[in-house]
């Protein structure tokens, strides 16, 4: 699907995606914003363009990643099946199979 893409990158454009700043997505993710920040740059790069477009309130999904957005959300319980990421009640936690970041 998003071949050059971490999960954990997907994860925080979703978060971000409803929270609209780096600082809530990042009290969500229980991280930093600097690190949200990071994911999302990362994200960036991996598509080759910028899902996201400033406002004077944070962040908001530009139209083309929109529909992405919805790809991804579609693309969780799968992950989720396959132990790629596991979302607890309150925490979101990611576990990578073969390796370490």
């Amino acid at each position: 699907m998003f071949p050059h893409v971490s999960t954990e990158a997907l994860v925080c454009a979703l978060v971000l995606s409803e929270e609209g700043t780096l600082l809530r997505a990042g009290i969500r993710l229980y991280t930093r914003h600097t690190n949200a920040g990071w994911e999302i740059r990362t994200l960036q790069k991996g598509l080759g363009a910028e899902p996201f477009q400033r406002t004077l309130r944070g962040f908001e999904l530009t139209e083309q990643s929109r529909c992405a957005i919805r790809e991804i959300y579609e693309s969780v319980p799968k992950l989720l099946e396959r132990g790629y990421l596991a979302i607890g009640k309150q925490k979101v936690e990611f576990h990578r199979v073969g390796g370490t970041k």
